[in-house]
């Protein structure tokens, strides 16, 4: 069997002592009569841990630890994704030079009491970026304990109407139903009406409709949880 390694340390200026690849023999285990070789060439037969096998084989390298060469406050891993705990919501991270004598300096865990994921941008700023001229200022609420945010929209837009599927008379227009502009990751914008065909035919000043964010606790990203498109904001259309 062949295997490859890597110098994890060489972009910090440490470079590496070994070699980056070796070879290991695989099935070798001695040969039972009557075969005519109890090992192949240049193999000879001895007890390896115990074992009848066919060696020499080759030796594991003994790591050593060179401190006169270690990366400036050493090579953490990845953070993991914020998992909740009792008092809120955690991550880790480790220590992967530590084994070869080079410590970090640095935290292994971060937590804190409410969601770790950022606020998502104010109604005037997507407005802005989204050029909605008349808007509704956004009212949600946000789930600390969940990750979650629960936008409230009123049924006030007619901008432009709703076409609902009517299983008698095909498809129709349904005033009253909610606009909504969605800004991405990626800072483009892109419209979406949410709406219950059925219950949104006649405008009622009460009428409300709520959407769901639902947020990404390792890339701490928001997401629209109607079509999983990774968004930063919102904002809600105004009837004219």
């Amino acid at each position: 069997m062949y295997y490859k390694r890597s110098c994890l340390t060489e972009r910090s200026g440490c470079v590496c002592i070994g070699p980056a690849s070796r070879y290991v023999p695989c099935n070798t285990q001695t040969c039972v009569y009557p075969a005519q070789r109890t090992c192949c060439i240049p193999y000879v037969p001895m007890i390896i841990t115990g074992k009848s096998q066919c060696g020499p084989l080759p030796r594991e390298p003994v790591p050593t630890a060179n401190s006169q060469c270690c990366p400036k406050d050493g090579i953490w891993s990845e953070w993991t994704g914020y998992t909740s705990v009792s008092n809120g919501w955690a991550r880790t991270r480790e220590c992967t030079s530590e084994e070869a004598g080079c410590p970090c300096t640095g935290i292994s865990n971060q937590s804190q009491e409410g969601c770790p994921c950022p606020e998502m941008r104010t109604a005037a700023d997507v407005a802005n970026i989204c050029k909605v001229s008349k808007y509704i200022g956004n009212e949600s609420k946000r789930n600390e304990t969940r990750c979650e945010i629960t936008a409230i929209l009123k049924d006030n837009n007619d901008d432009p109407p709703a076409a609902c599927a009517n299983y008698d008379e095909g498809y129709q227009f349904y005033k009253y139903a909610p606009v909504v502009t969605l800004l991405k990751s990626t800072n483009e914008c892109y419209r979406d009406t949410p709406l219950d065909c059925e219950s949104r035919k006649e405008p009622r000043a009460a009428a409300t409709r709520t959407i769901q964010f639902s947020c990404n606790l390792e890339t701490r990203q928001w997401y629209y949880e109607y079509d999983g498109t990774p968004v930063i904001g919102f904002v809600q259309h105004q009837l004219p």
